[in-house]
Order: structure tokens, then C-alpha cells, then sequence
């Protein structure tokens, strides 16, 4: 492999089997860099490594079957990849989740659980991934255009995604005598096999999607790959604490109301519950 500008650097990528993580992964490989990405499923991560071989048969590319919330994994997970050269330049946390449903239809367990996908996998990976960071590095954090503009019905994930940046703002205060960045990726609507399932088979949904993004038309997953690649690289040495809309504007304009989704999903007397403020119907 010809050498790039991450040649002799090493990262580690948290969802690297697939979508944005994927892409990321692909990015850095060929710009020269030893990848570890990590996922929870082991064919998916041999099939994402077959992948990247295939295109680069000189890759250094190692996967780590492991969850992101598992402390014990992602510490093996980033030992791993610091083992392959004995450095770790670049970290990328890409996992989240979101609990699509009326704020009324939550309870703590689904609360706690987007806070944690969203927030601590993202916590895990800086608090362990640092110290490994001799001579400084760079992280980068995927939150959500909902970060910026709640949207109904994903106030656990809105939160969990502020609260993501924020925190993603104070760790690269605190690390940035250490040398080390962490900024964030804020995508709008983004294909990916997740949304590929909720969201692009219904073309009601598109189209209240599509209305509030200026450029018409949904995110690939490479396009905010190349964000993040951007951020982990030495082009963006002087960028720390930062958010990066990868959006097509969509910031610009508004979130769709997709309560149609919810009388789907949950029925006509669950969304007038929610939209009453009352207890949703058992």
C-alpha cells in the first residue's frame, strides 16, 4: 500500500462492521493507517474485514468482537489496537441507538438505555482509549441533528446526544494539554441498514424527511465517514471541541413530524394520549 497520510498511525472504531463506522474504517486503511475495528457480531466484523481486504489486500486490519458498553471489551478492544504497532493515534465512536415513542410511553430502563448507547459507549472508548495516547491523538464522537433541534418523540436520543456533545466539549478541554482532540460528527438523515428499515421503505416518511433538507435528498454513510475521517486526521491538527453538522442543511430548516409513525406503530389512541399529555393506553 502506497503511503498516505495516516501511514504509521493507528485507529480504533467502535460499529466498524458497518454504515458510517464501515466507511470510516475504509477511509482510514486507505490513507494508511493499522485499523481495529470492533462490533458486536463476529461474522459481520470477518465479512466488514473481507470487504476492505479485498480492496486492500496490504491492509493492517484486526477486528474485536466486543459491545461498546462492555468496559472489560472495549479496554481489550483498545489494547488491541495498540498492540499492532505499539501507538494509538485515532479513536472513533460510532454506536448509538434511538427509542422511537412518545416521551409518556418511556420509562427509565429505555431512558437509561439511549443515555448509555449514546453517552457511555462514547465515555468508555475516551476514558480508556486516552492514556494509550502517548503523543497526543484524535477523537472523534457521532451525535445527531437532533442534538440541535428536538424532534417529537426521540426525546431520549435528543438527550442522549446533547448530553454527548457536551461531554465530548469538556473532555477535549481537559485532554488538550495531553495533544489529544475529540470533536463530534452531527448527522442529519443518514442511509444505513438501521434507517434503511425504519425510515427509507416508507415514502410518507421520506417525504416529510426530504422537506426539511435543503439539498433534497438523504446522507450516504461515506459522506459523514469523510467528517469523521477529516477530524481523526493531521488536515484538521487545530480543530478541538467542536460539532460538524453533515446534515445537507438540514439544520438550517426543521425535523419532520412524524407522528403518523407513531399511530403506526402504537395505534391512533397512543398518539392522542401523547399529544393530550396523558398516560398512554396499556
Amino acid at each position: 500500500m502506497a503511503a498516505g497520510s495516516l501511514s504509521g498511525m493507528t485507529a480504533f472504531i467502535t460499529g466498524g462492521s458497518m454504515g458510517m463506522g464501515f466507511n470510516a474504517a475504509r477511509l482510514c486503511v486507505g490513507d494508511g493507517a493499522a485499523v481495529a475495528i470492533m462490533g458486536r457480531r463476529a461474522d459481520a466484523l470477518e465479512q466488514a474485514r473481507d470487504r476492505l481486504i479485498a480492496e486492500f489486500p496490504d491492509a493492517t486490519l484486526v477486528t474485536v468482537v466486543g459491545d461498546a458498553l462492555d468496559e472489560s471489551a472495549v479496554r481489550a478492544g483498545l489494547k488491541r489496537a495498540y498492540d499492532i504497532q505499539g501507538r494509538l493515534d485515532m479513536i472513533a465512536a460510532t454506536i448509538g441507538t434511538a427509542h422511537f415513542r412518545p416521551l409518556l410511553m418511556h420509562d427509565v430502563t429505555t431512558m437509561r438505555d439511549d443515555f448509555d448507547r449514546n453517552v457511555v459507549s462514547a465515555f468508555l472508548a475516551i476514558r480508556h482509549g486516552a492514556p494509550l495516547m502517548h503523543d497526543g491523538g484524535a477523537i472523534v464522537c457521532v451525535s445527531s441533528c437532533a442534538a440541535a433541534m428536538p424532534m417529537k418523540y426521540l426525546a431520549s436520543y435528543a438527550a442522549g446526544k446533547a448530553g454527548l456533545e457536551h461531554f465530548a466539549r469538556a473532555a477535549a478541554l481537559e485532554l488538550a494539554p495531553a495533544k489529544i482532540r475529540v470533536n463530534v460528527i452531527r448527522p442529519g438523515l443518514t442511509r444505513s441498514e438501521a434507517t434503511e428499515q425504519a425510515y427509507f421503505g416508507d415514502d410518507e416518511i421520506m417525504r416529510r424527511f426530504l422537506a426539511c433538507i435543503p439539498f433534497g435528498r438523504p446522507g450516504e454513510s461515506h459522506e459523514v465517514a469523510a467528517g469523521i475521517r477529516f477530524l481523526m486526521g493531521p488536515e484538521s491538527s487545530f480543530v478541538t471541541g467542536q460539532s460538524f453538522a453533515v446534515d445537507g442543511g438540514m439544520e438550517l430548516m426543521c425535523q419532520p413530524d412524524l407522528s403518523n409513525v407513531i399511530e403506526k406503530a402504537f395505534g391512533p389512541e397512543v398518539l392522542k394520549a401523547a399529544q393530550a399529555g396523558r398516560e398512554p393506553p396499556q
